[in-house]
């Protein structure tokens, strides 16, 4: 299925694989005897969720399979991931894995009570994509499992003194296989100016921070995982390179964008 005129497709119920060329959102399925799972930071490498515990794996069930992509936990019921994760999906339950390293066992699994995707979500630009999840019951008290601030001030970006940044998500490891990562990957990053980004990207809108990758790059399934910063959480990931090999930015939902940042408050509560 394409998600948007940008040419991405998701992998779902039968593991499609991204139409034409160009941006792909990170988020993808397979089919339901294997379980959807999205793609993962291609070229990067294993690390522990202990030093990661806000993050977390969303599995959207559809008739017949799911969509899987990540998740940042940002209080004590309430989870942020990629809108195209659910945006006009037939969905029929939501769980949340959290506290493991591991993408399909261990850790805490939480069902959800209720979700929000932005209205204001354009599937073409990836404008505003960003939804949140309200989980039953607390992620309090679980081992592994914690809140990441939110970078509250607009940030300053540099291609001088860049901003070192990193994203953790499970994914697909191999792009001509389709293989997904079992353990969670990390790739680091660095802030890249608005501005500059423009000139790689068209109809990139205020909602985006991009942020080009130096060692390992996001991929399919690793929609809706966090962009951190000096610990805090700059962005939620929407799209990137087709390729998943870093030839263009990566593309996240901006925390500090007013638009996401009002969504962000109005269902979140934070």
């Amino acid at each position: 299925k394409c998600l948007s005129t940008m040419k991405q497709c998701a992998w779902l119920v039968v593991a499609a694989l991204l139409c034409g060329s160009g941006l792909t959102s990170a988020e993808g399925g397979k089919n339901a005897t294997r379980g959807k799972s999205s793609g993962r930071i291609v070229g990067g490498y294993d690390v522990d969720i202990a030093s990661y515990p806000y993050t977390a794996v969303v599995a959207a069930f559809i008739p017949n399979a799911y969509i899987m992509c990540g998740g940042v936990i940002v209080s004590s019921t309430k989870v942020l991931t990629a809108a195209h994760c659910l945006y006009q999906q037939p969905i029929t339950s939501i769980t949340i894995r959290a506290g493991t390293t591991l993408r399909n066992s261990g850790g805490f699994l939480f069902n959800y009570l209720s979700y929000a995707v932005h209205s204001q979500y354009n599937s073409t630009t990836f404008a505003n994509d960003i939804a949140v999840i309200t989980i039953k019951g607390t992620f309090d008290g679980f081992t592994n499992v914690g809140k990441i601030l939110l970078q509250d001030t607009e940030p300053v970006i540099s291609s001088i003194t860049p901003t070192s940044c990193f994203v953790v998500g499970w994914g697909m490891n191999n792009t001509a296989t389709g293989t997904l990562a079992d353990r969670l990957q990390r790739g680091n990053f660095v802030l890249m100016p608005q501005k500059t980004c423009a000139s790689r990207i068209s109809q990139l809108t205020d909602t985006t921070i991009c942020a080009q990758s130096i060692e390992g790059d996001a991929c399919r399934g690793d929609s809706g995982g966090p962009l951190v910063c000096n610990s805090r959480l700059f962005g939620i990931v929407s799209f990137g390179a087709q390729a998943c090999n870093g030839a263009i930015p990566d593309g996240f939902a901006k925390i500090t964008a007013p638009s996401v940042r009002s969504f962000i408050t109005a269902n979140a509560g934070i």
